[in-house]
């Protein structure tokens, strides 16, 4: 659990839960360029694979770039492969922070899977605008994500919502 900050993202495309019983793994996080990277790769127990004759294979890169003093882009790119299944997602997210009480976060990712010969591709994404002072806040989402949208890497708890909401 050390360094998992660092894979975080807003709609927690990143779970390492989902790695049950690794039979090996590498988990290599530091700063390069300026940037945060953080990369994790596993080979699963046969136990925990959909037919039980594949070992599911996990690969998962996040990187983040503070932006200013307390902005920050990242990109994030999960990948699980078991047998001939496979699910990918592909993310890019930032907060934005403006006039020290303004901030904005956002978010768009994609997944592609693969299940018993047939493919899907669906979207995701979240827009949010905040404002947080001292005598007076608010929060402003839009956020979707499609039915089909899966996070094999992470945990997304509901599919096929799209919401909006102004909360002062």
């Amino acid at each position: 659990l050390d360094g998992i900050e660092q894979f975080s993202t807003p709609n927690q495309l990143i779970y390492t839960r989902r790695i049950v019983q690794p039979v090996a793994a590498v988990k290599l996080t530091g700063t390069t360029f300026g940037s945060n990277v953080a990369l994790l790769s596993a080979v699963d127990d046969r136990d925990v694979s959909a037919t039980g004759e594949d070992n599911p294979i996990y690969n998962i890169l996040r990187v983040q770039k503070d932006v200013g003093g307390s902005s920050r882009i990242g990109v994030a790119y999960t990948d699980r492969i078991d047998g001939d299944n496979y699910n990918r997602v592909a993310d890019i997210d930032g907060r934005l922070v403006f006039g020290r009480i303004y901030s904005s976060v956002f978010q768009l990712a994609n997944s592609w899977t693969g299940q018993n010969g047939s493919s899907t591709s669906a979207p995701l994404w979240l827009a949010q605008f905040n404002r947080n002072g001292r005598r007076f806040g608010w929060r402003t989402t839009f956020a979707g994500i499609d039915e089909e949208f899966r996070a094999g890497s992470g945990f997304v708890g509901r599919t096929g919502v799209v919401r909006a909401s102004v909360t002062p």
